[in-house]
C-alpha cells in the first residue's frame, strides 16, 4: 500500500492534522519535554524515543492506513499536540484506539475534542468501525 499522506490531513475548526511521520521528530520531542506533558508518558521523551514513535507512526499509516496526527492551529502553525485513532491490541483482540496528547498552555481549550471528533469520523465515516 502506498499511503498518500496529503489525503491523511484533516481539518477541524482550528487544527490542521498531520499525519505523523519523520518529519515531526523534532515536534514530537519539544511536546514530550514539558513536564505536564511527560507525566502522562513516562517522563521526557529524548529525541531517539521521538524518533521511533515517529516511524512507528509512519510505517503504521502506510500499512494500516491510520495512525495518530500531530496538530498544528490552522492559522498560526503553533505546534498544537498529537492525536487521532490507532491499532492496539487489547485482550487479544485488534481494536481501534483514540487519543491525543495537547501540550499543557493549551489544555481546556476543547482542543483534545477537535481531534477525538476527527478520530472518530475517520473510524466510523471511513474505516468502517462498529466500535
Amino acid at each position: 500500500m502506498v499511503f498518500d499522506r496529503a489525503a491523511g490531513v484533516r481539518f477541524t475548526e482550528r487544527a490542521r492534522l498531520v499525519p505523523i511521520g519523520l518529519e515531526h521528530v523534532e515536534d514530537l520531542w519539544r511536546l514530550h519535554q514539558d513536564d505536564a506533558v511527560a507525566q502522562w508518558h513516562g517522563g521526557r521523551w529524548t529525541r531517539d524515543q521521538a524518533h521511533n514513535y515517529a516511524e512507528r507512526s509512519s510505517k503504521a499509516w502506510e500499512t494500516e492506513g491510520v495512525h495518530k496526527w500531530i496538530a498544528y492551529d490552522r492559522v498560526t502553525g503553533e505546534l498544537i499536540g498529537r492525536g487521532g485513532l490507532s491499532h492496539a491490541d487489547i485482550d487479544g483482540q485488534r481494536r481501534f484506539e483514540l487519543g491525543w496528547t495537547v501540550s499543557a498552555p493549551l489544555w481546556g481549550r476543547g482542543y483534545a475534542t477537535e481531534i477525538g471528533h476527527a478520530g472518530l469520523a475517520l473510524g466510523f465515516n471511513e474505516l468502517n468501525a462498529t466500535e
